[in-house]
């Protein structure tokens, strides 16, 4: 068998080689209302421990389907794509929310959003777009060939996908959506909506002077 000079390193060595050349948290936003916020990886206990206050960010059925896969990652180890807390402030004590992703088997063009939320206290203030801006520029270097992120809405949540769709989400292919469910693990009904990860990573942060 041929070797490939120039394939792709795996995931892992990729995020190693990534986080050596920046900082473990990715860019930060010293601009938004939460000075120096970046992204935080998080483990499996770390997720146990904030699980009571972050399952607060989703409306039910949601908020089970979040427990339900976090119990699952804890049991069985989760090998792919991230779990990240968005947390900044003075001695980084201001955390606000949480987001992730993971790929989409079989589409490299598309990764999944996962947990993406922001807390009932920190909302009102431009922090998710800011997130997702932040999990961009990071897709950037660790998915590479990735040029959509994909929410998957449940049915009956139309405050969730009137936000997304303010963020430039729009609804997926109808040939390709049934994949995307699957892959979010969500219910038939659930509405996949694709974020254009290069408008994302092009948001810019507001200044001080112009937030609410």
């Amino acid at each position: 068998m041929p070797v490939h000079q120039h394939a792709r390193p795996p995931f892992n060595e990729r995020l190693a080689r990534w986080v050596a050349a920046s900082s473990s948290e990715g860019e930060r936003n010293d601009s938004s209302v939460v000075p120096g916020l970046g992204l935080h990886q998080v483990t499996a206990g770390g997720l146990r421990g904030a699980l009571r206050e972050l399952s607060g960010i989703w409306p039910e059925p949601s908020a089970t389907l979040m427990r339900r896969h976090t119990a699952q990652w804890i049991e069985t180890g989760m090998d792919f794509g991230e779990v990240l807390l968005p947390i900044g402030g003075a001695r980084r004590a201001v955390q606000v929310g949480i987001t992730g992703w993971y790929p989409v088997p079989g589409t490299p063009e598309v990764v999944g959003l996962r947990w993406h939320g922001i807390l009932p206290s920190w909302r009102g203030r431009g922090l998710s777009r800011i997130v997702l801006r932040l999990l961009a520029r990071r897709l950037a270097h660790l998915a590479p060939e990735a040029r959509w992120i994909c929410d998957t809405v449940l049915p009956g949540s139309e405050a969730a996908r009137r936000h997304f769709e303010a963020l430039g989400f729009v609804e997926a292919p109808p040939d390709r959506a049934a994949a995307l469910i699957a892959a979010a693990e969500m219910p038939d009904d659930a509405m996949p909506l694709l974020g254009d990860l290069q408008d994302l990573a092009a948001y810019d942060f507001p200044t001080r002077e112009e937030q609410p």
